[in-house]
């Protein structure tokens, strides 16, 4: 089976979904408990969360404003690539949407990665609740990937067997 090169597949739908959700949990650690015009943003304030998680580990002096915005700038860095490849991917062009699936592999790979890097946290401080969540995250990743995957080889340009003339 094969994918007609003007059929929209749902991978161009995933980059989005996930560099909305990167730079919203990024927002998440700096609006909390802001009122933007209208708008107010409850959000999550992490910092009671990690004093008691590095009190857990033995470090209760851990500096939680450096360390809440270093994983915000990750999480921008996370959504860029997400970001770039979006209109790549709605490209009718096989090499153009190959290169916004590079794209959205290296983003998927970072985002494991940070998901991996929170689960450990969690594993540490014990946090089973923050660690079911980052493993569902985990599995959202593999199935997006896999989605990405099935898409790219059906795109694929197909090559002629040698037993064909």
């Amino acid at each position: 089976m094969r994918i007609e090169p003007n059929t929209m597949t749902f991978t161009p739908l995933l980059a989005p979904a996930f560099a909305a959700y990167w730079f919203l949990n990024e927002l998440d650690k700096f609006l909390h408990s802001t009122t933007l015009g209208n708008v107010a943003w409850y959000g999550n304030d992490r910092t009671e969360q990690f004093e008691r998680y590095f009190s857990n580990i033995g470090m209760p002096n851990a500096p939680l404003h450096n360390i809440l915005t270093f994983a915000g700038i990750v999480e921008v860095a996370v959504a860029i690539p997400f970001l770039l490849c979006g209109p790549l991917l709605l490209s009718l062009d096989f090499d153009r949407w190959n290169k916004g699936a590079h794209v959205m592999h290296f983003g998927l790979i970072s985002s494991f990665a940070v998901f991996l890097g929170f689960i450990v946290l969690d594993v540490i401080a014990g946090d089973r609740a923050e660690l079911l969540e980052h493993s569902i995250y985990l599995a959202v990743i593999a199935g997006s990937y896999a989605v990405m995957y099935l898409d790219s080889t059906l795109r694929a340009p197909q090559k002629n067997h040698p037993s064909q003339g």
